[in-house]
């Protein structure tokens, strides 16, 4: 662990592995969750653990160890839209729409339904949504701090767009909290 890390009082618990996963960050807790997770009958598994179950075997056949976690956490950020029923709730939204809605009434409709409104801003056929703060719940229960992280937005993003307008969508991050912005920004690209 280099010493940048383990001087930060809010990084003590990000541990660096190397074994098969490159040079990813992930918290110890994170880990002994997973690692629980993974030995205990799915049975007496909590919804939290079978997620995090997922979400880490996810993970772990994604990542390349080469040290880039990108994919690896594309892959789960549509593990996270999928678990949190994502697609059921496009579906409705979709349903509820005239079969000739406008990309503008597509989007309105996506944006309060599932975004809570106000988030989401269009120039042509690019789509801006921004957060005030992160919404991962790993990341509001301490487990994740890795600014690495916000690469799963872009598979949560990818997967909801993508079903949305039934399309593959570019997603870029502009700026994220946990890279040091006042606001989360993704920029989707419908083209």
């Amino acid at each position: 662990m280099n010493d940048d890390r383990s001087s930060s009082p809010s990084r003590r618990a990000i541990v660096d592995l190397t074994t098969g996963v490159g040079d990813c960050v992930l918290p110890r807790e994170f880990i002994s969750i997973a690692a629980r997770a993974d030995q205990a009958d799915a049975e007496t598994l909590t919804e939290d653990e079978k997620f995090l179950k997922i979400w880490f075997a996810t993970f772990l056949s994604e990542q390349d160890g080469n040290g880039d976690c990108g994919k690896a956490f594309v892959a789960c950020g549509k593990a996270c839209a999928d678990r949190h029923g994502v697609n059921g709730t496009i579906d409705r939204i979709k349903s509820d729409l005239n079969p000739d809605a406008t990309l503008d009434e597509k989007l309105t409709a996506l944006d309060l339904g599932l975004f809570g409104g106000g988030r989401l801003t269009r120039r042509g056929n690019t789509v801006t949504a921004v957060y005030g703060h992160c919404y991962c719940s790993f990341v509001k229960q301490g487990w994740i701090d890795s600014p690495q992280l916000c690469e799963c937005t872009a598979g949560w993003c990818k997967t909801t767009f993508g079903r949305m307008f039934d399309r593959e969508v570019g997603v870029e991050i502009i700026q994220t909290v946990l890279r040091g912005g006042d606001t989360c920004e993704i920029r989707i690209s419908l083209e």
